[in-house]
């Protein structure tokens, strides 16, 4: 199981969304593993793959999220 992280693009501070995307796979891969669930890796995707095009408020709140990928047994 991978947990990823993304976020929103940041004009003013290009090192936001890696940071704040970095943030919330740790957050996330730290509650599962507390409750037994074994995470492979975590990690950030920063603005990559934006589910919405756009900076209005409804894209900034689909972008901002976390995912659990299922991954291969055999990887």
């Amino acid at each position: 199981m991978a947990v990823i992280g993304f976020a929103t693009p940041d004009v003013a501070n290009r090192l936001y969304p890696t940071i704040a995307s970095n943030d919330r796979a740790d957050v996330v891969a730290a509650y599962l593993c507390q409750r037994g669930i074994v995470v492979k890796r975590g990690r950030g995707l920063g603005a990559a793959r934006p589910l919405l095009g756009g900076d209005d408020t409804p894209a900034k709140v689909r972008n901002e999220r976390v995912e659990i990928w299922l991954l291969d047994a055999g990887r």
